[in-house]
């Protein structure tokens, strides 16, 4: 870390002796607050610049920016527990029930036990042919339609994303409900971002014991009013998968549904509620389809600013899909690398997932600095993703920095596209697995090219969303493989 090494504080540690970190002070504070709402993303980056490691913004409880694989490891891993998820979580629940992101405690752990072995690697080679053929489909209706034209590339991979995690997860086919069902997710987490930096509920929520929950309603009743109604239409579509099940039975079909349905707790023998399913689906159905699908497009806009990155992974996946081979989970292993590396190159430069909002619960010092109880701390994966003490040129994209040693020389939480710690992404094989193929799909049969004075802005709800359409000009491709 820049300052100091991170360590935790014990009662009769010194503790109270240690300072604040520095941060923004007095007039400088408001200057601070108006970036956070017009892009936290540079901010983050700025105030790591210009504090260092460890930042502190003094508003209500205190605001705690962490920067690097020390403050990482010492929040999700060393001292975890006096880091609870933050209150905004509580916002997610009505979306997602009480499934692995929203949920704490017996809930969590219960569900985390079940669910774990269901993305096992014995049961990927089952998920790798849904993904197969919803890309193949997808990629095959897009030539079709497109012949050099512009197009949304941000989301027209989010529906075939949708239709690749659903297939998978479900043996459904979401692409005729994938615009309803994008439009009710897209609604409910911008809803979510505006209520959880509403100013009035921060100054509130420091100033009351009302949860963030309550406050929402109070000071953003009609974004809650959004909220809920796009929730409803998500809960239908979930619920109308799960009651097929309950009805129809399974058949054949190899997928996580399944899984779910007939899983029991190792520990009571009992098995999941049709609302315990329903939470799970909706989770991971959201979290999946919305990290893979905006780390995609954001690989596709940074691969057409490199043209020879490009051309590797047109000759890689040329070779392979250019010959027939089924895309097994073995043959994406073994002879998919580079498309893997400049997925989880793009996951650097923009991660999906950009931060890990956590409270203190108790006094700790980080890198030698007082964490005062009661703070926000806000570890940053975006700030630590470019982190020039670790990264090279951090904010070029370079995917041969994922090939050979190099990923295993690094700090290990210097990279956390799927979170750390016992609260990790429990779907992170399959996350890949489905990037892989998904990317190696579109880039056989498309190239996309950058539109001229295009700039890519962000939108951060609790993923990285592209703020406007990334418009990008879709070229059909012809193999190169013999």
């Amino acid at each position: 870390m820049t300052a100091h090494t991170a360590h935790s504080s014990h009662p009769h540690s010194a503790a109270p002796a240690a300072p604040l970190p520095p941060g923004p002070r007095g007039r400088e504070v408001f200057g601070v607050l108006r970036r956070m709402r017009t892009d936290i993303l540079a901010e983050m980056e700025r105030m790591a610049e210009t504090y260092g490691d460890v930042a502190y913004v003094p508003i209500g409880r205190g605001a705690v920016f962490l920067r690097g694989h020390e403050a990482m490891r010492h929040v999700l891993v060393t001292e975890q527990d006096r880091y609870p998820k933050a209150d905004v979580f509580q916002l997610f629940r009505p979306a997602l029930g009480d499934g692995l992101v929203t949920s704490d405690g017996e809930t969590w752990r219960t569900s985390r036990r079940m669910v774990q072995p269901m993305f096992a690697k014995r049961h990927l080679g089952a998920y790798a042919g849904h993904i197969t053929a919803a890309s193949t489909e997808a990629v095959d209706r897009w030539a079709v339609r497109w012949q050099s034209d512009v197009v949304a590339i941000d989301q027209a991979i989010l529906t075939v994303g949708l239709d690749t995690v659903g297939r998978a997860l479900a043996s459904h086919d979401f692409t005729r409900d994938a615009e309803r069902f994008e439009d009710a997710m897209g609604s409910s987490l911008t809803e979510i971002r505006e209520m959880a930096t509403s100013p009035l509920t921060h100054a509130l929520q420091d100033l009351t014991t009302i949860g963030i929950t309550r406050l929402a309603q109070w000071t953003t009743p009609r974004r809650w009013r959004r909220y809920h109604e796009a929730v409803e239409v998500v809960d239908e579509m979930i619920a109308a998968l799960v009651d097929e099940r309950l009805l129809n039975g399974h058949g054949d079909r190899d997928d996580l549904l399944r899984l779910l349905m007939e899983s029991t707790d190792p520990d009571s023998g009992e098995g999941l509620t049709r609302k315990q399913v329903m939470d799970e689906v909706k989770t991971l159905v959201a979290a999946g389809h919305e990290t893979t699908a905006h780390g995609l497009s954001w690989m596709f806009h940074l691969l057409a600013q490199c043209p020879e990155a490009e051309r590797r992974l047109h000759a890689e996946v040329d070779a392979v899909l250019g010959t027939g081979t089924v895309l097994t989970v073995e043959v994406v292993d073994e002879q998919l690398g580079w498309t893997a590396a400049c997925f989880k190159e793009a996951m650097r430069v923009i991660p999906p997932v950009w931060h890990l909002p956590r409270r203190a619960a108790v006094d700790d010092v980080i890198g030698g600095y007082r964490i005062p109880a009661g703070a926000r701390v806000l570890p940053s994966i975006w700030a630590t993703h470019r982190d020039p003490a670790v990264y090279a040129d951090p904010t070029v994209f370079r995917p041969e920095r994922w090939l050979g040693d190099e990923p295993r020389l690094r700090p290990r939480f210097s990279y956390l596209p799927f979170g750390g710690g016992r609260r990790a992404c429990v779907g992170q094989g399959f996350a890949m697995l489905n990037a892989t193929i998904l990317g190696a799909t579109i880039a056989h049969r498309f190239r996309f090219e950058a539109l001229p004075g295009t700039v890519a802005s962000f939108e951060p709800t609790i993923t990285t969303r592209p703020r406007d359409p990334l418009f990008m000009r879709a070229l059909p491709r012809v193999s190169t493989a013999s």
